[in-house]
Parts: C-alpha cells; structure tokens; sequence
C-alpha cells in the first residue's frame, strides 16, 4: 500500500490549521490553561519548536498535493542538546495507518540534524499505541509521574539518545 500521506514541516503560514489540528486533539485536556489558536503556534514556531504535520494527499487538475491537516507533532528543542516530543495527535479516522510512527520518526530526524542529543517523550499509562510506539523506535522508559497533569493524570516518561 503507498503512502497516503506528507509530512512537512509547518510554516508560518500553517499557523492557523496547526491550531485546529490541536484544538480538536487536546482542547479538553488543557481547557482553562491553553488556547489553541494561530497566535499560540506562532508564537511556539518563534522559539525551538517545530510542527511536523501529516497531509492526507488529494488530486486536483491531476497533480497529487496535501488536501488536509490530519495529524501533527511538536518538536522542541529545550536546551543546547535536549529535545520533546509533544502533543501527538493523528485524527481518528487516518489512524492505524503508521501515520504517528512516520511522524515521530521524521521528528527524531529533524532533532538529529539539530545536534539534538537526547529526546524525551511522555504519555499517558492507557495510552497503549503511543508507548507502543514509542518502544519500537527504542525509546526507554525513564519514569513515572503521578498526578503529572494538570487534570492529575498519571504519565511515563520515555527517552531516547540519538548521539
């Protein structure tokens, strides 16, 4: 089965859709914290954060180009050498279909051209798929947090060195 999906990195200009992307995923998880929006994504676009987006493919006049935002994750580099894979999110319907695995793996790339060390990257204990995941690109489980999340949730906290 070919991909039917690019990934890219966002632009300036993706402002806007990245926030949707967002606000769909985890607008209940940071309600009252974060409001997902253009400005909010610029302004992390500003500093060492890079979203990847996965674009469904579509044709038109006959050329293949992206017709959708269907998933995205944030990269961000916190020091000279250390890095965070954040809010992952694939929609529902485009899932199972290694689009999340295709967006960590070109995160960790982008991260590596960097001179990006370590990697960190954390998720929720019944959130199987990701740690799943996450472990088959040797990722390791570095600890667990309790009430980590505003909300209080639990979360593992994986690494990953790339040097």
């Amino acid at each position: 089965m070919s991909k039917k999906f690019d990934i890219t990195i966002a632009k300036e200009k993706d402002a806007g859709v990245v926030a949707s992307i967002l606000k769909r995923h985890y607008e209940d998880v940071y309600k009252g914290y974060v409001t997902f929006n253009a400005v909010y994504v610029r302004k992390k676009m500003a500093g060492k954060n890079y979203y990847l987006i996965a674009c469904e493919r579509g044709k038109k006049n006959g050329k293949v180009q992206p017709k959708k935002i269907i998933g995205c994750i944030r990269a961000s580099i916190v020091d000279i050498d250390l890095a965070e894979l954040r809010t992952l999110c694939v929609d529902s319907e485009f899932r199972n279909l290694g689009i999340g695995k295709t967006l960590v793996i070109d995160a960790l790339g982008l991260l590596k051209k960097n001179k990006v060390r370590k990697v960190v990257a954390r998720a929720k204990p019944e959130n199987k798929k990701i740690i799943k995941i996450l472990k088959s690109l040797d990722f390791r489980k570095e600890g667990y947090f309790r009430e980590h999340f505003r909300k209080g949730d639990d979360i593992i906290q994986f690494y990953r060195f790339l040097a």
